[in-house]
């Protein structure tokens, strides 16, 4: 149902299917869809959840989407980037979208610097010292 919906461009409906459903398992069902049907609708259908409460939750999984599913469309890690860019500056003290902001140094294109990437790895590591991804970068 939310499938077809947003397929069909019904963003109306499927963003009341996706009301009742969690934020995990709203991501896990987008994440399958878009890879079974390589469908932009589904970014798509996220910017339009966005626009009525953007929130660091949905902003992090648009950047999780736009980095997996999407990650063979030119400009996808770039939009990724944004997102969790976003995500951090709307809770700061939630150390997943630190984490999420590491992933866009280990990428080839590398779209965030060391020198950035150090500076998030130290911060994740004061709130988590056994945290391996910031370990490794630190080393």
């Amino acid at each position: 149902m939310l499938k077809h919906n947003i397929l069909e461009g019904n963003f109306k409906i499927a963003n009341d299917i996706s009301k009742k459903m969690s934020l995990n398992d709203l991501e896990n069902e987008l994440l399958e869809i878009a890879f079974e049907t390589d469908n932009i609708s589904i970014y798509f259908f996220i910017l339009d959840l966005l626009n009525e409460d953007a929130n660091a939750e949905l902003h992090e999984m648009a950047s999780t989407i736009l980095s997996t599913a999407y990650s063979h469309v030119v400009g996808s890690y770039n939009l990724a980037l944004n997102h969790m860019r976003k995500a951090m500056y709307l809770d700061p003290h939630d150390i997943t979208y630190k984490e999420g902001m590491l992933f866009f140094y280990n990428i080839p294109e590398q779209l965030i610097t060391k020198a950035q990437a150090i500076e998030l790895a130290k911060e994740i590591i004061k709130i988590n010292p056994e945290n391996e991804r910031a370990k490794e970068i630190l080393q």
